[in-house]
């Protein structure tokens, strides 16, 4: 408990001493006036984040692991606190210490264990091949010898080159024309016919006798598969000799073995026992990421990011003399209900103080790598350890081992292992070849016809006929005969392929094999001996029957080695345990923690506090807390001017060298916009002098102010390194004086291009807030003086009662009219299409939660996520606030609506609460399927849709978007509107909420193929923004109203012209985006061939078919390889067409494109558009698919027509 206490007074000394004061606001006289503001928005930040936390901890449903992990700067997403609890940290802490203090005691060991292991290791090896052993010994190899010895004085006659020369020569002499011979060939080819034929004769004469003549060749195929076991023999006689000794001293290390499996078996024993390896692991593990993964995204402390600082600070705020006077009006008793009404949040941040402390200093005090190290140690110990009946069993074996091998004698002689695998290669030879040239010779003999005996002598006789000197006309007629002969035919075709059966024989080698005959085989005969009286055989038996395991022997000593030296960690080095108390500590401080926020949250009040009437507060508290975060850079940067003047008044010899250094980025502007930064903070705190003292408004309008400064493009880390590291080095000195200068810069953020909008929100956010502290604290009512009273005769009793009873029904009378009245303006406006404009924009849970796409501009949402993820307390949240029950999103590959998922889910509970809550039991996914249709095979789900399959229910009315949030573009100018309302105006595109157009008499935007200017702006007409009329912009609300407007929907554009065709969709198509329905162009791919050449025109079509959900590719046609276009593969037509193919080639020019590519005429599968008549197919918005409207006509496409893919 003392530990607790000093841990709590140490943490509020930090934080008074560290502690940033909230009213710190005073100037001084080195204060800019932007610093001023600033911290006065900061005050506002941590004030309103404090009301947003309030009433998060107000609701039932909040999950306090998230505030807490930002609290303390982790990561939500980890949820590592909650990890944590799981762990017993205080039972591995003590696991660890009892191993550890065992480990350290344990006796040291007088083996030298490298030693041991390779005996053992020698041992086993052998004892494993103990089978092939005795089989090698026991081998009789006598007649393989025999036949070996034999097989060196076969006749060689039958491995004759000059019978494959004289085949050869034959086949070339009948088959080649004389012309294609060299000059003096055809003479010698000739003449070597006749040198060769009385050899090739004699070959061709001993072939029948193949079988007999080479019979001692062919008892040798396969023959030396069984030497493997004598190879072993000789293998394990080798290392024997040489280990011999090795191994007797085996012996004489068995008593230490013993020893050591004795020192050994108790803690082995313990960590079998123990799971710490797997806690510890999971422990690190925990810690790692709760302090590697910093916040990511703030969505509870955006205005609060120095944790419990700030929330002591914002109570602080709430008594400084700027926020009691200028933002509360003095009004202490207000201030104190405020105060009052934050209670729950400022115990939890007296609470969460000590969990801080714990958690700072388990991240100071921690050695990681130490405790890398002890858990690596330990891991290893893990690896190592074996069951302990196996243990006990290799115990019992240990004392055996001496016991076999106490026979054992040395080998009795040489062992010759050169000469015995030289023999044994030469056995393996003749075996290979032998095996090779059989069944070659087999089929020399079944050739037909090369035994004619006629044919050779008459062949034989035409050559002899000629003389040496013979003319080459005498030799080619005698040629001539031979070719003529079909005889002599039939004989070259033989004899080529003997020739060529013959000369893969002579490929074997065979010559070479017998040119080098052996008589002597001793070599393999005496090994086979070798370890006759060494009693190895025994021995390696009697360790065979032990059931030895040389394996886990030496692993058993590793393990000892190794928890020897987790012992000697242990006695060194404490960075374990202290990890394990601090982990423990923030475990029990978390634990505390959790049990204190439960007795402590605030009880459910049927009377709304004032914190409770901050509408949207979280939202309000991030856009404000970021945008306060940006402004503090920017007026670090601001502070900063002197650096920045500096930097732009270096010479171009810097200049040159930044972008040397910074090659891949545009450096030429980088001066020019570091000087127009300079004027623009200026102007900033120029701003922020004149209105320093002014209302919430003009303070922040600060923001607006800095939404228009786009800053330095450039990454800001960049100049730091490799920047300002270069210019170090350098040796120009100006380059090398300017480093520090960038190395200031690096430190600060210069590009704000992508913050306009954050400022932005965050500008409205305070005017939200001014709005909405102006309610809280209400400025005094001044009454006139008077002197005069005036009193009024006080009526009799009967009057009295008479008048009581006549107000009481008026009052009753007048509130059953308010309530029927609002029944039925309710009603009409669940019904009303107006209230459901704004679905993407408005409420919190239209806002997109993860960014996760599964298709063209669509991407879940919250009510698809609480689904999804089965959370049925958030679908209800979902639901209360106005979320669409109908909204469409991707999931595994469909479009479904919430309804669907809930079905597919097969979550009854969230089925009954979408239909109830007004979701769509008519609406398709993309397979056209309703969720009836889904949940057929679920008799529990179909008899619950069924009941409700013919019975309506109303939508919940979401949020509206309010006026404040209004971001207006014109496509031309209005200087008096936006002087008149400058914080609803913006000229970015992406910010706009409405866009103006100027419309023809009959209310219609006119789109030509000739103004190709106005025509850019198609694609928003199928986008979420709301397109306006100009008139809209001089409307003034009736007099009772707040607004600036009048309402937005009744001014809208809803009707185009298309050279000169007027359609009416304008709305509808409006509608269908912002209800989340599945893409008008889903399932459509659009080529555009010729978009290079007429880029203008085509690009906003383009831009307008992506944005309705087609798939679009420029300058391409489809490939007619495809195979989607192959016979039997699925083809799908539009999701919303079912009489258009569903690949759209957008062309002005369709018969030339036609012509280069002819497959995509004539077929059905394509479907042909002009630029206008795609604009006007668009704005038609008409759908057609029987299986949407159960109505089939004549235009439907039934079959696909095949592709020529030729």
């Amino acid at each position: 408990m003392k530990l607790y206490k000093s841990e709590i007074l140490f943490a509020f000394l930090w934080l008074l001493v560290d502690g940033k004061g909230a009213n710190k606001v005073s100037q001084s006289s080195n204060t800019t006036a932007l610093h001023i503001v600033t911290e006065k928005l900061a005050t506002l930040s941590r004030v309103t984040n404090g009301i947003a936390l309030q009433k998060e901890l107000n609701s039932k449903s909040f999950n306090v692991d998230g505030l807490l992990a930002e609290i303390l700067g982790m990561d939500s997403r980890e949820k590592g606190l909650v990890e944590l609890v799981k762990i017993d940290v205080e039972g591995l802490k003590n696991e660890y210490e009892t191993i550890g203090n065992d480990a350290m005691a344990m006796k040291v060991s007088n083996l030298n264990e490298s030693e041991v292991q390779s005996q053992l290791g020698v041992l086993g090896g052998m004892e494993k091949n103990v089978d092939a052993l005795k089989e090698g010994m026991d081998l009789d190899i006598t007649g393989t010898l025999g036949n070996a010895t034999d097989a060196f004085n076969v006749k060689i006659e039958f491995f004759n080159k000059p019978f494959q020369t004289f085949a050869l020569k034959f086949e070339k002499l009948i088959t080649t024309e004389a012309k294609d011979f060299k000059r003096g060939e055809y003479e010698a080819t000739f003449e070597s016919l006749k040198d060769n034929f009385n050899t090739f004769q004699g070959t061709l004469n001993l072939l029948p006798s193949f079988e007999t003549e080479l019979k001692s060749l062919w008892a040798l195929r396969n023959a030396t598969y069984q030497f493997g076991s004598i190879e072993k023999v000789a293998d394990m006689a080798d290392l024997y000799n040489k280990s011999h000794n090795e191994i007797t001293a085996l012996k004489t290390n068995i008593n230490e073995l013993e020893k050591e499996f004795t020192t050994i078996r108790p803690i082995l024993q313990m960590v079998n026992e123990l799971l710490i390896s797997q806690k510890f692991d999971l422990l690190r593990d925990t810690f790692e990421k709760m302090k590697s993964n910093d916040v990511s995204n703030r969505l509870f402390t955006a205005g609060l990011p120095e944790g419990t600082k700030d929330v002591t600070a914002a109570f602080k705020d709430l008594k400084s003399k700027w926020f009691r006077q200028e933002i509360a009006r003095n009004n202490e008793t207000i201030l104190k209900q405020i105060e009052s009404d934050l209670s729950a949040l400022k115990k939890l941040n007296e609470n969460v103080v000590s969990l801080e402390t714990s958690w700072h200093l388990l991240k100071t005090t921690t050695d990681v790598p130490k405790v890398q190290n002890t858990a690596n140690l330990w891991s290893s110990v893990i690896e190592k350890k074996i069951e302990i009946a196996t243990f006990d069993q290799l115990e019992t074996v240990i004392t055996k081992i001496g016991d076999c091998l106490n026979d054992l004698s040395p080998i009795n002689g040489t062992v010759n292992l050169s000469e015995f695998q030289t023999l044994l290669l030469k056995l393996r030879q003749l075996d290979t070849v032998s095996s090779t040239i059989h069944p070659l010779f087999q089929e020399i003999s079944e050739i037909k016809g090369l035994q004619n005996k006629e044919v050779l002598k008459t062949l034989n006789a035409k050559l002899l006929s000629q003389p040496t000197d013979a003319n080459l006309v005498v030799l080619q007629e005698t040629v001539k005969e031979l070719k003529g002969d079909e005889n002599v035919q039939d004989l070259m075709k033989g004899v080529k392929k003997a020739g060529d059966l013959m000369g893969r024989i002579l490929d074997s080698k065979i010559n070479v094999v017998l040119s080098n005959p052996v008589s002597n085989w001793d070599a393999i005969t005496n090994m086979q001996k070798i370890l006759e009286n060494t009693s190895l055989v025994e021995s390696l038996e009697c360790l065979q029957k032990e059931q030895f395991d040389e394996a886990v022997i030496s692993n058993i000593l590793n393990f000892g080695s190794t928890i020897r030296l987790f012992g000697e960690n242990y006695k060194t080095d404490k960075s374990a345990i202290t990890f394990f108390k601090n982990m423990a500590l923030l475990k029990a401080n978390y634990e505390k923690f959790i049990n204190s926020f439960a007795k402590s949250r605030p009880k459910r009040s049927t009377q709304k506090s004032i914190v409770d009437s901050l509408d949207n507060a979280l939202v309000v508290s991030q856009d404000l807390g970021k945008g306060v975060s940006l402004l503090r850079k920017m007026r670090d940067l601001h502070e900063n001017r002197k650096v920045m003047v500096e930097v732009t008044k270096s010479g171009n010899e810097v200049v040159l060298e930044l972008k040397k250094v910074l090659d891949t980025i545009d450096t030429s502007s980088f001066k020019t916009q570091l000087e127009k930064t300079v004027q623009d903070l200026d102007s900033l705190e120029s701003y922020a002098k004149k209105n320093s003292d002014g209302d919430l408004q003009k303070i922040g309008g600060v923001f607006e102010q800095a939404s228009t400064i786009p800053g330095v493009v450039v990454d800001s880390r960049r100049l730091l390194d490799p920047v300002s590291t270069s210019f170090q080095t350098s040796s120009d000195p100006n380059i090398q004086k300017s480093a520090e200068s960038f190395r200031t810069l690096g430190n600060l953020q210069l590009d704000y291009s992508s913050q306009r909008s954050s400022f932005k929100t965050a500008s409205l956010s305070v005017l939200k807030l001014r709005d909405f502290f102006n309610l809280v604290f209400p400025a005094p009512i001044v009454l006139a003086p008077t002197n005069e009273i005036k009193t009024t005769p006080e009526p009799n009793n009967e009057t009295r009662n008479m008048l009581l009873g006549v107000g009481a029904f008026l009052v009753l009378l007048i509130a059953g009219l308010i309530l029927f009245g609002y029944i039925i303006y309710n009603k009409r406006k669940r019904g009303d299409p107006n209230s459901y404009v704004h679905l993407l924009e408005s409420g919190e849970e239209s806002k997109i939660e993860r960014t996760m796409k599964e298709g063209t501009n669509y991407v879940y949402m919250p009510i698809h996520d609480a689904i999804i993820t089965e959370k049925y307390d958030r679908l209800q949240l979902c639901v209360k606030k106005g979320a669409n029950v109908n909204a469409y999103c991707v999931y595994n590959g469909l479009h479904q609506t919430p309804l669907h998922l809930a079905v597919h889910k097969g979550n009854l509970k969230m089925v009954k609460c979408l239909i109830k809550n007004g979701a769509d039991m008519t609406l398709k996914d993309s397979e056209y399927r309703t969720p009836i249709m889904v949940g057929e095979s679920d008799v529990a789900m179909y008899n619950l849709l069924a009941k409700y399959e013919n019975k309506t229910f109303l939508r919940r009315i979401p949020n509206e978007l309010p006026e404040e949030k209004y971001l207006i573009l014109s496509e031309g100018d209005d200087l008096a509107f936006s002087q008149k309302f400058p914080e609803m105006v913006t000229k970015d595109l992406r910010l706009a909420t409405h866009i103006v157009f100027p419309v023809d008499a009959d209310g219609c935007v006119v789109f030509s193929e000739q103004d190709l200017d106005h025509m850019q702006y198609l694609s928003l007409f199928f986008g979420p923004k709301m397109m306006m009329r100009e008139e809209w912009r001089n409307t003034k609300p009736g007099w009772l109203s707040r607004r600036k407007l009048g309402a937005d929907y009744n001014y809208r554009v809803k009707s185009v012209k298309v050279n000169g065709k007027r359609y009416d969709t304008v709305t509808r198509i409006h509608q269908h985006v912002q209800e989340k329905r599945i893409p008008f162009l889903f399932g459509v791919e659009a080529y555009f061939p010729d978009f290079k050449a007429n880029k203008r025109l085509w690009t906003p079509l383009k831009l307008a078919m992506q944005e309705a959900g087609a798939i679009v590719f420029c300058d391409a046609v489809p490939k007619v390889q495809d195979k989607k276009y192959r016979e039997g593969e699925e083809f799908r037509s539009p999701y919303y067409f079912d009489n258009l193919g569903p690949i759209f080639i957008m062309s002005n020019d369709k018969e030339n494109i036609c012509n280069q590519h002819p497959f995509i005429a004539n077929n059905n599968r394509f479907s042909h558009f002009k630029f206008l008549e795609m604009v006007e197919f668009l704005f038609k918005f008409e759908t057609h698919h029987f299986k949407l409207t159960e109505t089939q006509d004549k235009t439907a496409i039934e079959k696909w027509d095949p592709v020529n893919t030729n």
